[in-house]
């Protein structure tokens, strides 16, 4: 009897195609939607294209295993039952392991929008200890048990009817149907060819990259997670060669610090937490924000083009200080004191002048590393977090765990108080750093007083999880946080007035990042650097060094220490990858390049160049966007279709910086004997900077 003819293989082949026909929708659906939401266009071509590609993977595979399957059937594997079995096995495997891998991967779409790959993977794996997997139990946890429950009993299933049918596989029933296969397929090849011909037309020129990188990325998940693995090969070997020796400044070139100082003014960095640079100037509900910092502000140099070197907090702690660009792995950074690519604090230069330092912060500074690398033996004075919990509760000091939160910024205020007005008495020069943190999510001001009203965080809601319609409510809040804040930076200066230090003291004032608020559909900060988030507060002020005046040159956060240290007559570290951005001889604007990291929620790099174009990409779903800041600063309108020469020239500046950095920090042959690379720069074509 033929059992390829009986009702329950008929019934179980019909079942097959049904399943194959929902996959094939669903990969189709699901990419051409999310071809959609990327707002480029040409909706129409690129559903042919999917289709044609979709139909050629298909007919592929389908091929592939009715070949094993005939494989099987073959008399000198037939009559040889172990190798028979041994490959039934195999071939189980495999299309269960392929089962499993597709489903995940359309789980993994909808929720994230792009499918697995090697870089995504690092990351989770590298985020896993961070609260990845506590936010991702509570954000998708019924998505999770559906999924797992779903493979959990149909991967088992699918392994049986592999190993049963397998060997007698013939997905057509009738042998004379192949002649529709090889037609389908040939209709598919030439479908595809005039796919890809129509791609390079002049009039799709535009979107060229845009839709090549849909294709590949996000619509085929085997095809996309293969790319993947070939990319990041690709990216291993090349890196070995991406970095010109020439051009990086050898460790041991001496560094020609001054021996004395004839004048060495106090030095305060004031980091406020999320301190996004519209709340200068802000007057809400008729009361103004930040009145203590807007005199500064008037007094000194601000920065209205001032972006992080990440959007995420262990990201800026310790590229500020050190004046080093964020971006040093492809997976979440952690710092280990025993690191040993170099890195020169400002502590660093400043102590052997004299100065006494300190680091007094709300933050819990070990996340990640950072206490461990930020203390070096230049640095007289750590506080944070837990430091402070521990000086409050000694009983803690023998306690293997200890559970911790931010401290209030009252606390840590009194007791930077304490610290300079003991170096005050001394009447040495300080250096300090103050970091505020009230001003993150929940934004908890320790002074318990609400300016802003209504104010309050709604029940349930999580730093990156609140409604829409409460978003107001939500800024309040945070305004009432940041206004807290300015009442202490007035007593700061208060107190340095009572002493008769205010004349002699330098106060940078910065958020480590900024903060979004459903700005781009975005909430809180560690994400896609859109300038709510990554753009913040610069404000440098001190009599005799920083000028009354509003600087609009593009402008990083690691350009602080470089800026401050030239003011004294210190020359810049080889060490640094900052600039003095108050120099004459700073890069020109239409030159000047500002880079951005994120490694928080999601994984990316970008860039701004010339202070008006600002590209960069979302490393898990391939995604670019190009903005023009001037023209669109609530960068709503992605240039990446329109603008596809200045994207494809800002993406290629974009992977030299990304691959040096990473081939920097990544082989020993040049971090044991080179100073960290100087970010490239790009001159604008007055063609591109016209548009």
């Amino acid at each position: 009897m033929n059992m390829n003819n009986t009702p329950r293989f008929r019934i179980g082949l019909l079942l097959l195609w049904a399943l194959i026909a929902l996959i094939f929708g669903i990969e189709f659906g699901g990419g051409l939607s999310l071809w959609r939401a990327s707002n480029i266009g040409d909706s129409f071509s690129v559903s042919i294209y999917s289709l044609t590609l979709l139909v050629l993977v298909w007919v592929f595979l389908i091929v592939l295993a009715e070949l094993f399957s005939q494989l099987l059937r073959s008399r000198p594997v037939f009559e040889r039952r172990g190798l028979l079995v041994a490959l039934r096995i195999f071939g189980a495997t495999i299309i269960s392991a392929v089962w499993v891998f597709v489903l995940l991967n359309l789980a993994v779409r909808h929720a994230l929008g792009c499918f697995l790959n090697p870089s995504l993977i690092h990351f989770a794996f590298a985020n896993i200890s961070h609260g990845l997997w506590a936010h991702t139990a509570t954000k998708y946890r019924w998505m999770l048990f559906g999924a797992v429950l779903f493979l959990g009993i149909s991967t088992p299933i699918v392994f049986v009817r592999a190993w049963r049918d397998i060997y007698g596989l013939q997905l057509f029933g009738n042998p004379s149907l192949r002649s529709l296969l090889l037609v389908v397929a040939l209709l598919a090849t030439c479908g595809f060819t005039y796919s890809t011909l129509s791609i390079n037309r002049e009039e799709n020129k535009e979107i060229k990259t845009a839709i090549v990188r849909h294709l590949c990325y996000r619509v085929e998940p085997v095809m996309s997670f293969s790319l993947g693995c070939m990319d990041l090969y690709r990216e291993l070997h090349d890196e070995r060669a991406v970095l010109d020796q020439s051009k990086l400044i050898s460790r041991s070139t001496p560094f020609s610090s001054p021996a004395h100082l004839t004048d060495r003014p106090n030095i305060i960095f004031f980091q406020i937490e999320s301190c996004r640079p519209d709340v200068i100037d802000l007057v809400r509900q008729g009361i103004e924000v930040t009145p203590n910092l807007n005199r500064l502000a008037r007094s000194g140099t601000r920065f209205t083009k001032a972006y992080a070197p990440g959007t995420h907090t262990s990201l800026s702690n310790v590229s500020i200080p050190s004046s080093l660009c964020a971006l040093r792995s492809p997976m979440l950074a952690v710092y280990r004191a025993t690191d040993p690519q170099p890195r020169t604090f400002i502590y660093d230069v400043l102590k052997p002048l004299g100065y006494r330092t300190g680091w007094i912060s709300s933050d819990f500074e070990g996340w990640a590393g950072m206490r461990d690398y930020l203390e070096t033996s230049n640095l007289d004075v750590f506080m944070d977090a837990t430091t402070l919990k521990v000086q409050a509760h000694p009983e803690l000091m023998n306690s293997s765990f200890i559970h911790v939160t931010l401290e209030p910024d009252t606390n840590t205020f009194a007791q930077a108080i304490k610290w300079i007005g003991g170096e005050l008495e001394r009447k040495e020069p300080f250096y300090l750093t103050l970091s505020m943190s009230d001003s993150h999510f929940p934004y908890d001001s320790s002074l318990h007083t609400n300016w802003f009203q209504p104010c309050g965080i709604p029940p349930g809601a999580t730093i990156f999880d609140y409604p829409e319609s409460a978003k107001e409510q939500v800024r309040n809040t945070y305004l009432n946080s940041i206004r807290g804040i300015d009442v202490l930076l007035g007593q700061l200066m208060s107190f340095l007035h009572e002493h008769n230090a205010d004349e002699h003291t330098i106060i940078v004032v910065y958020g480590d990042h900024g903060e979004s608020f459903y700005e781009n559909n975005i909430l809180s900060h560690a994400n896609l650097p859109y300038d709510p988030s990554a753009r913040t507060t610069l404000v440098m002020y001190g009599k005799g060094y920083f000028s009354p005046q509003v600087e609009s040159y593009p402008t990083s956060l690691i350009d602080i220490v470089p800026t401050v240290l030239a003011r004294l007559g210190i020359p810049h570290h080889p060490n640094f990858q900052g600039t003095d951005v108050l120099s004459p001889l700073r890069p020109g604007p239409m030159t000047r390049s500002v880079y951005i990291h994120v490694d928080g929620r999601i994984n990316g790099d970008g860039l701004v160049a010339g202070g008006r174009w600002k590209y960069f990409t979302d490393n898990g779903t391939g995604a670019s966007y190009l903005y023009d800041l001037d023209a669109d600063p609530g960068e709503s309108t992605n240039l990446v279709g329109s603008q596809a020469s200045l994207a494809d020239m800002l993406a290629q500046q974009l992977q030299v910086y990304s691959t040096g950095q990473l081939a920097y920090y990544r082989l020993p042959r040049y971090y044991d004997h080179f100073y960290p690379p100087a970010p490239p720069q790009f001159e604008l074509s007055d063609k591109a900077a016209a548009r």
